[in-house]
This record gives C-alpha cells, sequence and structure tokens, in this order.
C-alpha cells in the first residue's frame, strides 16, 4: 500500500505523521524526504539590464568607498 502526506515543517523541526487506515503497526513504513524546488522565474532581458545597471551602480559606490579609504581620490582613477 502506498500513501503520500505532504507536511510542512514548523519552525522547531518536529513533525507529526498521521498513519493511514490499512496500515499494519507491526510492519516497517518507510519515510521519504522530498524537498520542493519552486520553478525558477526567468528574468525579460529589460528586467536582467535594469538588475545588471543597478548592481553596476552599486559596485561603483563601493569602489570608491574603498578608494577613499586607501587616500586616493576617485577622479584619479576615471569615477
Amino acid at each position: 500500500m502506498i500513501a503520500t502526506q505532504t507536511i510542512t515543517f514548523p519552525a522547531n523541526g518536529k513533525m507529526t505523521v498521521d498513519i493511514p487506515k490499512g496500515f499494519s503497526r507491526e510492519q516497517p513504513v518507510i519515510l521519504t524526504f522530498t524537498q520542493h524546488k519552486p520553478e525558477k522565474k526567468f528574468m525579460i532581458a529589460e528586467e536582467e539590464k535594469t538588475n545588471i545597471n543597478r548592481i553596476a551602480e552599486r559596485l561603483k559606490v563601493e569602489m570608491a568607498d574603498v578608494l577613499e579609504m586607501q587616500c586616493c581620490h576617485p577622479k584619479d582613477v576615471g569615477l
């Protein structure tokens, strides 16, 4: 006999399993854990371009901060 239950684990990681009718309590039961992997949403080209530009701007700011900490002016390196 095969039965399937979908269980969402609580934060404490403990679960309760309801044994379906028809299963013998004397026979072993195999529990299989399969983690659901949601489908990856692909970005359209415009979204990807926007994200790349946003990351590039953030990296420029970070680089300017690092150069300033190293006593080098950002204009000296073309920023």
